[in-house]
């Protein structure tokens, strides 16, 4: 049976460690920053919606969204920022529900061949607002990321983010008890690669399909 996880976790977390590691054992990842830039490209769902709201001076020269001028029209009005999170939300979430409908069907056509049979029956879908969104609802299993906040705040410091930015960044994300209390299964961040990996190998071996032979 074909089964669609949900991926999130907070702010430097260590989702995206989490989704190279799936992919490079050969699942299926959605990522919903890849849909969202792909939103709000030339000719993409978004960014007509998005001149709509704030004019065609948030374009470049060539035609794609200058994100500089974008935010300096969104930065500090909430009414704002919620148009934007319109455009791109309701798009994203378009194109991410289109896939698992197509990953789905294709588990439920009869008479699937070895090739089909061979593929992996999980599809991951690596998105960063999972429960805010409510895309939760979509998935058939959740899997978190998780770090103290403590820790998670000083990663992404590390990563370039200024305290005050890192800190605005996890406000607008759900609490971390949501997420936790949201999750099928935990993937405890605080310690080496090689033990989330682990971590990683028993809920697919779990899921009976850590492909191998």
């Amino acid at each position: 049976m074909r089964k669609v996880i949900g991926l999130t976790g907070g702010i430097a977390a260590g989702k995206s460690t989490v989704s190279e590691y799936l992919r490079a054992k050969g699942y299926p990842v959605l990522d919903a920053d890849e849909a969202a830039r792909a939103a709000v490209a030339p000719g993409g769902p978004s960014l007509e919606l998005l001149c709509a709201f704030f004019g065609e001076e948030i374009l470049a020269a060539d035609g794609s969204l200058d994100r500089a001028a974008l935010a300096e029209k969104v930065f500090g009005s909430p009414e704002r920022e919620e148009q934007l999170n319109a455009a791109v939300h309701g798009a994203v979430r378009a194109m991410l529900e289109e896939e698992i409908r197509c990953f789905r069907g294709r588990g439920e056509e009869g008479g699937a061949g070895a090739e089909e049979s061979a593929a992996p029956q999980l599809l991951f879908v690596d998105v960063p607002l999972l429960f805010e969104t409510g895309m939760d609802a979509e998935m058939d299993e959740v899997w978190v990321v998780d770090l103290p906040e403590e820790e998670q705040l000083a990663r992404a410091v590390r990563r370039g983010l200024s305290p005050e930015q890192a800190e605005k960044r996890m406000a607008a994300q759900a609490a971390r008890q949501r997420r936790l209390e949201g999750a099928d299964h935990v993937l405890d961040n605080s310690g080496s690669e090689e033990a989330l990996y682990a971590q990683i190998d028993a809920l697919l071996r779990e899921a009976g399909n850590d492909g191998t032979e």
